[in-house]
């Protein structure tokens, strides 16, 4: 009764941490004047999204539509050459994201421009401040020598010693499977727990993006809770940190987020909290346990990409080689691939 007392004090800190962080985000990106059209001209959604995806790639600077493009795609990051056309895709492709978002949340139609490029020039600030391109690529041949990469090489081996997180497998559609074990996780400190997460889902969009050849642009992401002990939990002010950089910064890339076979307490607070959580939040969380509801993992994970722990018959067995899948697996792959 204490562990699940103490779980569910956790689990209120971090909705209080979430719904502050999200009130103080909404404020700092309130609109000041709309390009273009006024409050009262509500459109069509999906022509709304079209004129806001080009009123937002018109105020872009050249650097911006840069930042944007490499920002969307790992393929175009590391291409030695590409078109002005190519980057320009990929960087409508992450306007898109943002105000496809805004629109999920209900956003009037008005503030859609105004906000969603407030959230980008965000997001392309956060990139640079936090070297995000130096972290999806530190491990690629190019950078193995950089004294830079290096050291975010040994904070990501340190980090997932434990094996507490692995890109391994994928769904039909293509999507890259980020798969995380919490119970191997007992040790935690902000730099490595914040920026472990961006590599491992970085990493599993590069991954979908070969595997689709960019069609798919969403990965799945599991936890397995078998196992699961309160030693095992985060401190649910890093955990609100990283909650909050995700949706902040990595809008609509998350096609799915599955909790398997997690502790009753959980799912009772999950049904307290629902109510209050955003829609698009709400719409990715899915609670699976017991073989019945695994049912529907089958429908979109064959068995030779799946766990054990996703149903009975996962063929994906095994511990993984973390110097394997950090050295001899390439960036833009899963595990065992």
């Amino acid at each position: 009764m204490a562990g699940s007392f103490e779980m569910l004090c956790r689990a209120l800190i971090v909705l209080i941490a979430l719904q502050l962080h999200y009130s103080m985000s909404a404020a700092a990106a309130e609109p000041a004047a709309i390009l273009g059209r006024g409050a009262s001209q509500q459109t069509n959604d999906d022509d709304a999204e079209t004129i806001a995806v080009a009123e937002i790639f018109a105020q872009l600077t050249e650097e911006e539509k840069e930042d944007a493009a490499k920002s969307s795609s790992y393929r175009y990051l590391k291409a030695a050459r590409c078109s002005k056309d190519e980057r320009d895709r990929h960087a409508r492709a992450m306007i898109e994201r943002y105000v496809r978002t805004e629109h999920k949340l209900r956003t009037k139609q008005s503030q859609w421009t105004d906000r969603a490029l407030a959230k980008i020039r965000s997001t392309i600030e956060y990139r640079r401040d936090a070297g995000v391109d130096d972290v999806r690529t530190c491990f690629d041949r190019d950078k193995r020598h950089s004294d830079l990469h290096r050291k975010i090489r040994e904070r990501l081996e340190g980090r997932y010693a434990s094996k507490g997180s692995v890109i391994r497998g994928y769904g039909k559609k293509g999507q890259a499977l980020f798969l995380n074990y919490p119970r191997c996780e007992t040790k935690w400190d902000d730099e490595t727990f914040v920026e472990g997460n961006i590599y491992m889902l970085e990493r599993a969009l590069a991954a979908t993006e070969r595997r689709t050849d960019g069609k798919v642009t969403k990965i799945l992401n599991f936890y397995d809770y078998n196992g699961y002990a309160m030693k095992n939990s985060p401190p649910p002010l890093l955990i609100a940190r990283l909650l909050g950089d995700l949706r902040d910064h990595w809008p609509d890339r998350l096609e799915g987020v599955y909790i398997v076979d997690s502790p009753w307490i959980f799912r009772t607070f999950w049904g307290i909290i629902k109510h209050f959580i955003d829609p698009v939040t709400f719409d990715l969380v899915h609670f699976v346990t017991g073989e019945a509801q695994k049912e529907i993992l089958k429908g979109m994970i064959d068995e030779e990409h799946a766990a054990p722990f996703m149903y009975e018959g996962g063929k994906a067995v095994g511990e993984a080689d973390m110097k394997k899948f950090f050295y001899e697996i390439p960036t833009d792959k899963v595990y065992d691939e």
